[in-house]
Formats: structure tokens, sequence, C-alpha cells
């Protein structure tokens, strides 16, 4: 049950078709013969569509940079803007849509098919303002990790990730521990004590409600309420966890990818950290925010966390967070399990209104200078 359902719909369909149109921000560019393109997955099979004003040949990777001679053809001058590939192989699939003139462009799922995984997705192939795109298969985010069945475990090691970002508090890691060592024991587990809390509320918006105050004083009912105070929660959130944000954009600059990152639920911690990143890149706001506002879409969040732990750690353990969040009334628990766009753009009015800029708080808060947004740039973009 979500809370101001009407707003909702509204900001969901707003998101998809953002997200749907975003290839067609630079139909100027050199890439205007490919004006759109996406991939969606439907059971062993995939679906791609894009389009184009001439025919496109359609080739098949097992990585998101192979060169022309490791691409198999599947569908030569494909002239209806439509393929199915039935999927032979467990393997990632990348595809390479090449039309008859202008530049290729590389398409794969955004969300990853795992069984037990939490809001996995992949950042890469949003359009940049200058017209470049962001890498596929560099940087995931993700929620909870803790419930990956055994081919969710195999999959992820097909990825290569060298790093894996927890964001998470002590007591959730102890919960519903990260099996990380099963996807790969070299692969580098960062995990951190709490952020930087109380000192920074008293600072920022100090006349809004707080969130763990609400909390503090027992169960909560009053929707409107709740949103102001998570707007709030999210209005200093990015300077809280300025350590972990930080040490994800230096692993990045590093070349320490591919990279993941998650929290609990995908959508809070970790949506503050991929709006970023992807601001960084020189993704448009819009496309930022609905890419921030898909959670809603891709999680059932009311039934993730009404589900048991199954985890053999936690099996018999009952989650604080969830018994917390049953004495809550329905609609003010369903805005805290959102991702409405208005908690992420509080972020960036917060930020904008403190700093001038995101730039100017990348560069003074997480130490992303010029030097480094260049790395960036150079590294997990492609055009």
């Amino acid at each position: 049950m979500k809370t101001n359902p009407q707003h909702l719909l509204v900001s969901r369909a707003l998101a998809a078709s953002v997200l749907l149109l975003a290839g067609l921000a630079h139909a100027t560019t050199a890439n205007a013969e490919l004006q759109s393109a996406e991939l969606s997955r439907d059971g062993q099979a995939l679906n791609i569509r894009w389009q184009a004003p001439a025919t496109v040949d359609v080739y098949l990777a097992d990585t998101p940079d192979a060169p022309a001679a490791k691409r198999k053809l599947i569908s030569k001058a494909d002239a209806d803007g439509v393929h199915r590939l039935e999927l032979k192989t467990d393997a990632r699939p990348y595809v390479w849509l090449q039309p008859k003139q202008g530049e290729g462009q590389w398409v794969a799922e955004r969300v990853l098919p795992l069984q037990g995984g939490r809001n996995f997705r992949d950042m890469g192939g949003y359009e940049t303002v200058d017209g470049r795109r962001v890498a596929w298969g560099k940087i995931y985010r993700s929620g909870n990790m803790a419930n990956f069945t055994d081919a969710d475990y195999d999959y992820l090691r097909s990825l290569d990730i060298a790093v894996m970002c927890d964001l998470r508090s002590p007591q959730e890691r102890e919960f519903e521990p990260t099996q990380w060592q099963r996807i790969d024991p070299a692969l580098q587990y960062l995990a951190w004590e709490q952020p930087l809390m109380e000192a920074r509320r008293a600072e920022v918006d100090g006349d809004g409600p707080s969130l763990a105050d609400m909390m503090r004083k027992g169960p909560v009912t009053d929707p409107e309420l709740t949103r102001e105070a998570f707007k709030h929660n999210y209005r200093h959130g990015a300077y809280e966890f300025k350590q972990q944000y930080t040490a994800v954009f230096d692993q990045l600059a590093q070349g320490k990818a591919p990279l993941a990152f998650n929290c609990s639920a995908g959508k809070d911690r970790t949506g503050r950290i991929a709006a970023l990143l992807l601001s960084a890149l020189g993704v448009p706001r819009e496309v930022v925010v609905a890419d921030y506002a898909m959670s809603d879409d891709v999680v059932d969040f009311e039934k993730a966390f009404a589900a048991p732990a199954s985890n053999s750690n936690t099996q018999k353990r009952e989650s604080p967070f969830r018994a917390m969040m049953e004495q809550w009334s329905p609609e003010a628990r369903a805005v805290l399990l959102s991702s409405e766009p208005e908690f992420i753009e509080a972020m960036f009015e917060q930020i904008e209104k403190d700093y001038g800029s995101v730039e100017n708080f990348l560069e003074r808060e997480l130490g992303v200078d010029d030097a480094k947004l260049a790395q960036l740039k150079a590294r997990y973009l492609e055009g």
C-alpha cells in the first residue's frame, strides 16, 4: 500500500518515460542514426528494441567492450526495430547494435536476473550531456545480498567484481551477512562503522522533523510527517556518509572495477551515491532522478521486508527493523519504503543550497577534484 498513490503513479510514469527516451536526448550527435535502444528479459529470452531510420545489424558478446572480432552477428540488416534472442547459456549477454550509418551502441539488462538478489542493477547505458554513455558492466548498485542462491553466485562470479562496498551498519551486516567470499575470495570487501550522524543533523534544515527522533518516540502513523522527516534525512545523508561515498569514488578513480555498492533496500544510502556518481559523470538530472525512482518498480519493498530472513545464520532471529516497522501505520510505512523523486531532489536541493553546485560538494567533501573527475570520465564513459 502506498501513500499518495496518484503522486507515485505520475512519478513512476515520468521516470519510465525519461529512461525510455534518454537515448533521444542527443539525436543530433554522430549517433543520430540509432535514436534509442532497450533490452528486456522474458524468461530465457531477451527482447531487444530500438529506433533507427535505417537497418541495424545486431551482435551478441560476452563482455561490454568486446572488439568487433569477438562479436557474434545474430541479425543482419534488421529493419523492424525488434529482435528476440533465445538464451542458450547462463553468461550475461551484451548486445551491440550497429546502424547502417552512425555509431553503434551497447545495450544490456539494467536489472540483473538474480533469484535471491534485491535491486541489483547495472548503472551503465545512460547518456551524458555531452553525448557519451556510461559504460555497462563497470558499476553496480544493489540492496541486501544475504539471500543469493547457488545459481546467483555462479552468475555473479562471471561479472568479475573487484570491489564491494557495503554501506550498511554493523548491526545490519551481522543480521544479514554478505557472503562475498563465495563470489571471489580475492574480492575487496569494504565496510564501515556508523556514519557522522547527529552533529550534522543540527546544522541542516534544523527546523525539519528528524526521522531518528520519530523512531525513538515509538510507532509512527502520520504519512505526511514521515515524508517530511525522510526528506530531512536525505538533506543531510550525503554528508553523513561522506567517508563511505569518498571511498567509492576513490576506488573507481583508481580503476578498481567492476565495483558494486549496496545497503539494505538498495534505494536510500545506495540511491544517494548512485545519484552522485551519475551526476559526476554528466548524466542529466532528470535521468538521475528517474534512475533513483526505478527502485519502486523493481522491488515490492513491503513484501520484501515482511518476509522472514532466509539466510541460514539468521533464520531464527527477527529483524529489529522489521519488528519496528510492523508497529507503523501502513500509510507511514509505505512512505519509508518508497523511492519518491522528491527525496533525492531534496538531497540535490540541500547540496546546491550549501555548496552552490554538486561539483563543489564533490570536490570539497568527497575529494573529487578536476583530475579525479577526468579519471572517472575516462574510465567509465564511452564515446
